[in-house]
């Protein structure tokens, strides 16, 4: 996953990638999948990951975690620069 992810982060430009994790999502797989696109991608591309998935995971150098639906909201408020298109 996070080879191609990676890729696609470069390739587009982007200034964030946010990841959602299901409850059905491996939770011992998480952290690994987080570090290693931590790895590959440059340090000022934020990561966030929010689902159910994440909501017992232990912090994470360089990953942000929304581990409920109304931390969307501030994290959005924080983090939003140019709301037009």
């Amino acid at each position: 996953m996070s080879t191609s992810l990676a890729q696609a982060v470069k390739a587009h430009g982007v200034d964030a990638v946010a990841l959602s994790f299901s409850s059905a999502f491996a939770s011992r797989q998480i952290q690994p999948a987080l570090h290693g696109l931590r790895q590959r991608v440059a340090s000022n591309i934020e990561i966030v990951a929010g689902g159910a998935g994440v909501s017992r995971q232990k912090p994470l150098d360089g990953i942000v975690f929304i581990k409920d639906l109304a931390s969307i909201d501030e994290y959005v408020a924080k983090h939003l620069v140019n709301t037009s298109l």
